[in-house]
């Protein structure tokens, strides 16, 4: 125990110079949130077919330091697939389809070859302990990613799964509040997918909000940040009609405002890009 006026100089000294987090390419996002910062726990909630894990990938390709994925829903396969699209800016379909121009091939390569020269790490097991990492990547992380310290994503947070039964609210409580002590023993951002319930649904916008985080008020609790991925279109869309908007709602920021920021879907390579203007609060 210490008297906090005693240290408040040293406090206010690295509140100052601290900085902002790790840029997650999306400006209008990072100066809401301030970018990911370490020892925090973000949330990005989606009903299925949102995009979250597109939007999580993206960000994991943004980011200016290393990125360990714990894919718990898609294959290293379909990871690789979707950032390739993602990178290169070619349809998945197109790909696969074997019907790309020459030129499209060189951009594909060339995606390759940005792809294969980042520090993207996929792990398909996890362990919610500090050891686990440790043990993976070296101590204090030091064999994969010398002094810089990664960002762990996870996708998507109702798949993992403890050692032990227990009925399904009790566990995402749990695991919950261990992502979160995980955050903060290794001192890095840790960026987890979570579904949302179908109660958003039952609503005529069909816009959700915090209380509709699927599995656990605890998820809301132990949270730094809590984003909210909506796209309206994903609801009425025919094969034909545009389906491009979509909104990104920062619903709980413990360091900050709390807003909406418009981005737009490219159901081509599976991956969003922002609107020009900035955020707007969240309910305008």
């Amino acid at each position: 125990m210490y008297r906090l006026g005693d240290n408040i100089n040293s406090i206010a000294h690295n509140m100052v110079n601290s900085g902002r987090g790790i840029e997650t390419g999306f400006s209008r996002l990072d100066s809401m949130i301030l970018g990911l910062s370490p020892a925090e726990f973000i949330i990005i909630a989606a009903r299925p077919s949102m995009g979250k894990s597109s939007l999580l990938l993206q960000i994991a390709w943004n980011i200016d330091v290393p990125a360990v994925i714990v894919s718990l829903e898609m294959s290293k396969q379909l990871i690789g697939e979707r950032l390739i699209s993602q990178v290169s800016g070619l349809g998945m379909h197109r790909l696969k389809s074997k019907k790309i121009t020459d030129r499209e091939k060189g951009v594909a390569r060339a995606a390759l070859e940005k792809i294969s020269r980042r520090k993207i790490y996929v792990m398909d097991e996890v362990r919610l302990d500090k050891e686990f990492f440790l043990e993976k990547f070296g101590e204090e992380f030091g064999e994969e990613f010398g002094d810089v310290r990664p960002v762990l994503f996870i996708d998507y947070l109702q798949l993992l799964h403890l050692d032990f039964r227990m009925s399904g609210e009790r566990e995402v409580s749990l695991i919950s509040s261990r992502l979160k002590r995980l955050a903060i023993d290794l001192n890095i951002p840790i960026v987890a997918a979570s579904q949302l319930n179908r109660e958003v649904e039952k609503r005529e916008s069909r816009v959700p909000c915090l209380s509709d985080l699927r599995g656990s008020g605890t998820l809301e609790q132990d949270a730094d940040v809590v984003m909210l991925l909506h796209r309206p279109g994903y609801y009425s869309i025919e094969e034909d009609e545009d389906d491009d908007e979509a909104y990104l709602y920062v619903a709980k920021n413990r360091s900050g405002p709390v807003g909406k920021v418009e981005l737009k879907w490219n159901r081509e390579t599976m991956s969003f890009r922002e609107v020009s203007h900035g955020y707007r609060d969240f309910g305008e």
